[in-house]
């Protein structure tokens, strides 16, 4: 019986150290976050670079999606202008070939 007493003594000595330290790590654990949200997340600078980035790269496409187009424009314009040029040969070719 007298073990018994012992171990139960030892038993809630060490249950009472164990939530001294649970306590302890907690509250030391809620006080470093304290701390450290007040300073700068870099985590939320990288997302910050990268919505920077994503933006950039979002105008430069849309940049290069306008000069295609113009260049397309252009080279249709181009291609018109040949065929009427064409048209207007063949058109006097035949002309010439009735008289």
């Amino acid at each position: 019986m007298c073990m018994h007493i012992i171990m139960y003594f030892i038993m809630v000595t060490i249950e009472e150290k164990t939530n001294h330290l649970f306590s302890f790590f907690s509250f030391s654990f809620f006080l470093f976050n304290f701390i450290i949200s007040g300073l700068p997340n870099p985590l939320s600078k990288f997302e910050e670079e990268r919505i920077a980035h994503e933006q950039k790269m979002a105008k430069m496409e849309a940049e290069m999606k306008a000069v295609f187009q113009q260049k397309v424009a252009e080279k249709e314009a181009k291609l018109k202008q040949s065929e009427e040029e064409v048209r207007f040969f063949w058109l006097f070719f035949l002309i010439f070939l009735d008289k």
